[in-house]
């Protein structure tokens, strides 16, 4: 029977001491396979083979491993707008790419105490940002034959990684829960996937609404006749903020990491924090101990699994193999979705963070 544990239970058993970390995976454009060292110690990540460090840095950040200079910023303008608001409620906003990069769990989990006592924001999701996120879902094509082929060349050779793609030994029969690589979202597609989880897990734990204004019939004909225009997602994303705050009794703040989002919405009249996300291969060398627990390495295998849909994670002489399904197409299979996991021969499931 399959156990089911969390990866900061696996990387416990997996590492002894300060043991280095490195982590093999695919990379879906070319078939190649990409290294990357985590080196528990030293506190420090660094590409290994063929993977753009400013890649890596987004992942970081996406675990919460690297602060956003702009965290500081957005901490004063919300005590600030809490206190000359009267009693109208404070709005945070949030722009797809920032749902994306989970940027306000993050936030809240280091920046937390200092709000504590003080204002709890709602989060407002527009319908716009769920629109974007199933678009790049829906609109999921994985038809990279290097990455297949490679997966596969891999998968002959290495008996661990067969029984986690398909649940069995070789030439056992497979279980409900098998990975078919023929059926695997593309990165752009697992993103989407990742945000509408994303989307999800902060309506079950902060204050959060998801908008749905009946212009969003222009972002379904967007995706009905299968056309993808940034700017009018941007567009529509922008609207909702507008119109939010010109019909409620509420201080809307508007968050985005894109500086053209953020520009055009303050010639538009709103108010808008853009989030500076750290983008410089050194922030690998920088990251506070307090951001290099197993919590933190863990949810930076997640960002990982996106990237590439398969891992394989060595310390010392012990090795694990990750990968996760992708299936969830609907809210409640997105919520269930596990990551399965090889330890020492022994097949498991892995609680998604």
């Amino acid at each position: 029977m399959m156990k089911s544990t969390t990866i900061p239970e696996l990387l416990d058993v997996l590492i002894e001491k300060d043991e280095t970390l490195t982590i093999q995976g695919w990379s879906e454009r070319n078939g190649q396979s990409v290294a990357i060292s985590v080196d528990i110690g030293g506190k420090r990540i660094r590409t290994v083979e063929e993977i753009d460090d400013k890649e890596i840095v987004q992942m970081a950040w996406s675990a919460g491993m690297l602060a956003s200079a702009s965290e500081g910023k957005l901490t004063k303008r919300i005590e600030n707008n809490f206190q000359n608001s009267g009693k109208r409620s404070i709005i945070l906003t949030l722009d797809t790419n920032l749902v994306i990069a989970r940027f306000y769990p993050n936030y809240v989990r280091n920046n937390g105490h200092e709000l504590l006592g003080h204002v709890t924001p709602i989060l407002v999701v527009p319908g716009a940002v769920d629109h974007e996120l199933h678009y790049m879902l829906n609109h999921s094509i994985s038809d990279e034959i290097a990455f297949i082929e490679k997966m596969e060349d891999e998968i002959k050779s290495d008996n661990n990684l067969y029984t986690l793609l398909f649940g069995s030994s070789t030439g056992s029969k497979g279980d409900d829960d098998s990975i078919d690589l023929f059926g695997l979202p593309s990165d752009y597609g697992r993103v989407g996937m990742k945000g509408i989880r994303e989307e999800r897990r902060l309506q079950e734990e902060y204050p959060t609404i998801k908008s749905m204004p009946s212009h969003l019939y222009y972002s379904e004909r967007i995706q009905s006749e299968g056309k993808l225009v940034d700017a009018v997602f941007d567009s529509l994303i922008r609207y909702e903020t507008q119109f939010l705050e010109k019909n409620t009794d509420s201080r809307v703040l508007f968050l985005t990491a894109d500086k053209h989002q953020h520009v055009t919405a303050l010639n538009e009249g709103m108010e808008s924090i853009i989030i500076e996300q750290p983008v410089e291969p050194q922030a690998l060398n920088d990251i506070d101990e307090n951001r290099f627990d197993f919590e933190h390495i863990a949810r930076f295998l997640e960002e990982l699994l996106v990237y590439s849909p398969a891992l394989k994670v060595t310390a010392g002489d012990s090795t694990a193999y990750l990968a996760a399904a992708w299936k969830g197409m609907t809210t409640e299979g997105i919520r269930r979705d596990k990551i399965r996991c090889v330890l020492n021969g022994e097949l498991s499931t892995i609680n998604v963070n």
